[in-house]
């Protein structure tokens, strides 16, 4: 089915259409500065997060990879 619409109200449509996208977008513009504004304020307060160290876990990590290494290779 084919609808007619007139200029006017075709417009007022197409504006329509483009205001959701315009308003969702601004809703999200000051969401994410909310979060941003928190994070800002939790870093302040708390400090930033340290990096953690996983130098313990390396003698593990190679026991288990050598035999893994070893047998794809005998697989291939």
């Amino acid at each position: 089915a084919i609808f007619r619409i007139g200029t006017i109200k075709r417009k007022v449509i197409l504006q329509n259409l483009n205001d959701r996208p315009a308003s969702y977008l601004e809703k999200m513009k000051d969401a994410n500065a909310i979060i941003k504004r928190q994070t800002c304020e939790n870093y302040e307060r708390k400090g930033a997060i340290t990096q953690r160290d996983y130098s313990p876990y390396w003698n593990i990590i190679i026991q288990i990879s050598n035999p893994t290494t070893h047998n794809t290779n005998i697989l291939l």
